[in-house]
């Protein structure tokens, strides 16, 4: 199986053996924001919630191929076999010293 990371920055998976697989960036996949009027609560502009469109880059599925990208685009697609996202909750994530995810342990998908 090939994985290919379309997020943003290297995708290290630490096996449960303690060894390594790190997957570097090849792209971003990202979903389009759907733009959105601001209101005004005491002259203080409020943006509204986020709303999502479209993927943007995001390649169709291809046989043995899988792809990491962020959680919000593998929600956004759950027709979509092939996608995965870090698993980055409290039980998968590694963290370094400065807190920052340095890895995780498992993939998973939206």
């Amino acid at each position: 199986m090939k994985f290919r990371n379309l997020t943003p920055h290297e995708v290290v998976v630490q096996l449960s053996d303690g060894t390594t697989r790190a997957f570097p960036s090849e792209g971003v996949a990202r979903l389009d924001v759907l733009p959105e009027s601001p209101f005004v609560v005491d002259g203080i502009p409020i943006l509204p919630a986020v709303r999502y469109g479209s993927p943007v880059d995001l390649p169709p599925a291809a046989e043995g191929t899988m792809l990491i990208v962020s959680l919000i685009v593998a929600q956004a697609l759950p027709g979509r076999n092939d996608l995965l996202a870090p698993a980055s909750d409290l039980a998968n994530a590694i963290r370094g010293p400065d807190g920052m995810i340095v890895a995780v342990r498992a993939l998973r998908r939206g």
